[in-house]
C-alpha cells in the first residue's frame, strides 16, 4: 500500500498522471475509503481535466476522514482552478473554506484570502450580513485593510438591494393593508440588524474613496428603515447631520435581530 502511494505521488510529480490513476485506482479498488489514495486519485483526475469526477474523488476523503485537510485543499483548488465547471460553486466551495479555515495549522499566507473567499461565497449563498458580521472578526494584514472594507461594503449594499427587493414583492403579494402592515414589521428586525452594521462599517476609518462609497449609499438606507418603520424620522434626520457635518457615529443603539453565528477564521 505504502509503496503504491509512492509511486503514485512519483508519477504526479512527473506528469505521468495515466500511470499515477492507475496505481490509486488498483490501491482503492482493494481499500474503496483510502483517504490517501482518493487524495491521490482526485489530484490526478484534476490534473487530466477530469474535473467532475476529481470533485467525486475529494468528497468521497472528506467523508472518509473530514478532519484531515488535504482533501479539502483539494477542493479548494478545483474550484478556483475551474469554477465554470461547477453549478452553484460558491454553494459547493463554503464548506470547504470554512473547514480550512477552522484549521489551527492552516499556512498563516492564505488564512486571510481563504477568508475573504469564504465570504465573498456566504454572500452568494445568500448569507450576505452574515458575511460582513464574519469579516468584521478578522484582523487582515495592514496592507489588506482597504480591501476589506471594499468587500464588506460591496456585500452590504447587496444585502440592502436584496432586503428592498424582498420587501417590494411581499408587498405587491399583499391582498390586504393588515397583510402589507404585516410585512414591513417583519422586515424591519432585518433592516435594523443591516443598519446597526451599516453604522460599525461607517465608523470604521476608511480611504476618502471607501468613505465616499458608504456615505452615498447611506441616505438611500436611510429612507428604506423610515420606509419599513425600522428608524424614526429624527433618528434618520441627526445622522444625515452627522454625515454632512463629518461627525463620528456612536455606537448603534438599534436592536437588531440576532444573526445567524459565523465561525470565525
Amino acid at each position: 500500500k505504502m509503496a503504491e502511494l509512492k509511486e503514485a505521488r512519483v508519477a504526479i510529480k512527473d506528469k505521468k498522471f495515466d500511470e499515477a490513476l492507475r496505481l490509486v485506482n488498483a490501491l482503492l479498488a482493494r481499500e474503496p475509503t483510502n483517504y490517501n489514495g482518493l487524495v491521490l486519485q482526485g489530484l490526478a483526475l484534476a490534473r487530466l481535466e477530469q474535473f467532475a469526477k476529481s470533485e467525486e474523488s475529494y468528497v468521497s476523503a472528506t467523508k472518509a476522514n473530514p478532519d484531515q485537510p488535504l482533501a479539502w485543499q483539494g477542493l479548494v483548488d478545483l474550484y478556483e482552478k475551474a469554477p465554470e465547471k461547477f453549478a452553484d460553486v460558491s454553494r459547493r466551495a463554503l464548506p470547504a473554506y470554512t473547514k480550512l479555515l477552522s484549521q489551527a495549522d492552516l499556512d498563516p499566507t492564505k488564512r486571510f484570502p481563504y477568508a475573504l473567499r469564504r465570504a465573498e461565497c456566504m454572500g452568494k449563498c445568500d448569507q450576505r450580513l452574515e458575511a460582513v458580521q464574519y469579516l468584521q472578526t478578522l484582523s487582515p494584514p495592514q496592507d489588506q485593510q482597504e480591501k476589506l472594507l471594499q468587500v464588506m461594503l460591496t456585500l452590504l449594499i447587496a444585502h440592502e438591494e436584496a432586503l428592498i427587493v424582498r420587501q417590494q414583492q411581499r408587498v405587491l403579494g399583499s391582498s390586504t393593508r393588515e397583510a402589507r402592515l404585516a410585512v414591513f414589521q417583519q422586515e424591519a428586525q432585518h433592516v435594523k440588524a443591516t443598519h446597526a452594521v451599516y453604522l460599525q462599517l461607517l465608523s470604521t476609518p476608511a480611504p476618502d474613496a471607501i468613505t465616499v462609497r458608504m456615505l452615498t449609499a447611506f441616505p438611500d438606507f436611510l429612507f428604506f428603515e423610515l420606509q419599513a418603520g425600522a428608524i424614526k424620522l429624527d433618528e434618520a434626520l441627526a445622522l444625515l447631520v452627522k454625515i454632512a457635518s463629518d461627525e463620528p457615529f456612536p455606537p448603534s443603539t438599534s436592536d437588531p435581530t440576532p444573526a445567524t453565528a459565523a465561525a470565525t477564521a
